[in-house]
């Protein structure tokens, strides 16, 4: 980040760990998980599936976040710390966020607290995000004669997450604004039916 008292721009996980603070930042890795046929303007091939992590069901990547939350909570009570967590939720980790420390103060007794004092919610799709319908269908039909356009329309504007996420998708087959089929409104009504974590301070931006 730039620093304007010193005109000078500086790390702000270093400096976070050198004020005493531990940083624990969550990931969602791409992934092999077997192999696909596919078919291209030369016949079909054969790849590897490719998962990419980031893009996967928000819901799982939530319970991810859940581990974590207990694993650092673990740490905590093995050195007989009262400190409490702060969880900063950039964009999809917004959504990520809410709906894993939601979950554990609605399950508390399977979970555990998750002692987070602080939530923050960064630059999140609360309501939907948008994608240009025009740059999804380009996407759509480079894909067809491109492997790595396949792999941007496959992994990017037909993952999981942005079926779940985009206001209009090309799925719907549709002028007007329509969801993916079977994704966006399912997922938006059970965002609106687990509403926010409680038991903490909330900051969103």
């Amino acid at each position: 980040f730039y620093n304007p008292i010193t005109n000078s721009i500086q790390n702000l996980g270093f400096q976070m760990r050198t004020q005493g603070y531990d940083l624990v930042i969550v990931n969602h890795p791409d992934y092999i998980e077997g192999t696909q046929t596919i078919q291209t303007p030369n016949g079909t091939r054969t790849v590897d599936r490719l998962v990419h992590g980031g893009g996967d069901y928000t819901e799982r990547n939530a319970m991810v976040l859940v581990k974590v939350i207990q694993d650092v909570n673990a740490q905590l009570a093995a050195q007989g710390s009262s400190e409490q967590i702060v969880v900063v939720g950039p964009s999809m980790g917004g959504q990520i966020s809410r709906i894993a420390l939601k979950y554990m103060e609605d399950n508390v007794a399977a979970t555990g607290p998750h002692n987070c004092c602080l939530w923050i919610s960064m630059d999140s799709h609360q309501q939907g995000s948008v994608v240009p319908i025009g740059l999804q269908e380009l996407a759509k039909a480079m894909s067809k004669y491109f492997f790595k356009a396949k792999f941007t329309y496959d992994v990017q504007v037909n993952a999981p997450i942005a079926k779940q996420a985009l206001i209009h998708h090309n799925l719907a087959n549709s002028e007007l604004p329509a969801g993916a089929p079977g994704f966006f409104s399912q997922y938006h009504n059970y965002m609106q039916n687990l509403g926010y974590p409680q038991n903490l301070r909330k900051i969103a931006g």
